[in-house]
């Protein structure tokens, strides 16, 4: 009996085949990880970009007759159209939502705003998380860009 115990022939693949799963399973989500990390850089820079293209965006007739910084009316839309253009979706997700705040936070949006916040949401498919049930998930981010004054 104790030379049976003894044999250690044959340990290393038992040992191989318990820690094949495991090692699959972190690969698996170094994998999706990645997209997602991958993911949240390419909105977050279409977030920026927006966020710059709306801080341009100013009614100049409007802020030289009245001295403050008036930005055009239909900014939400025009940040909207910059995020599409500039998401590199080729993760295969979807484009939830697009919104658009100044600071400082007590001002009237259209009035005197010194920044400009483009938050962005997106939903990421995973590809090895559907094994757990998690098929996508969101991606949010925020860009932003400091208003200049006109002169």
């Amino acid at each position: 009996m104790k030379k049976i115990i003894k044999k250690e022939k044959g340990s290393y693949a038992i040992i191989t085949i318990i820690m094949i799963p495991i090692f699959l399973l972190i690969a698996a989500l170094a994998v999706d990880m990645s997209i997602l990390f991958a993911a949240r850089v390419e909105l977050l820079k279409a977030s920026d970009i927006s966020a710059i293209e709306v801080s341009k965006y100013l009614d100049l007739e409007q802020t030289q007759i009245t001295g403050n910084v008036i930005i055009k009316l239909g900014y939400a839309d025009y940040a909207t159209e910059w995020v599409i253009e500039n998401f590199n979706n080729k993760f295969g997700g979807s484009l939830e939502e697009v919104s658009v705040r100044f600071s400082p936070i007590d001002s009237d949006p259209e009035t005197n705003p010194e920044i400009v916040y483009v938050k962005s949401k997106a939903n990421i498919p995973l590809y090895f998380a559907k094994i757990a049930g998690i098929s996508s998930t969101d991606v949010s981010v925020e860009g932003s860009a400091r208003i200049r004054e006109v002169k």
